[in-house]
């Protein structure tokens, strides 16, 4: 095996995010769809436990560099800030009756 079929630091961790954010997805529909209080207490739990796992793996990666994000401008956060709200309030206009 030479350097370049290694598996560095850097693809592990991208691989821990991508499984702790499917993990993730699993408690959240398994907290969703529970049977009882207990049941639904757990997997929520579980499902934090991963949240706050992803967001250390997420923090890792950036402060080594390996997770970039964009920067934005204040006017594009605006637009789609805006947007959001807008489908918020089209949304909430829907009934259930309807």
């Amino acid at each position: 095996m030479n350097n370049k079929d290694s598996f560095t630091e850097k693809d592990m961790l991208t691989d821990v995010l991508t499984s702790i954010k499917s993990l993730a997805a699993l408690y959240h529909n398994f907290s969703i769809e529970a049977s009882n209080d207990l049941v639904f207490d757990i997997a929520s739990d579980l499902r934090e436990e991963m949240f706050d796992e992803q967001r250390d793996c997420f923090n890792l990666m950036c402060s080594k560099g390996w997770y970039k994000l964009e920067s934005q401008s204040p006017s594009k956060i605006s637009k789609d800030l805006e947007k959001f709200c807008q489908t918020k309030i089209e949304l909430k206009s829907y009934s259930i009756d309807q």
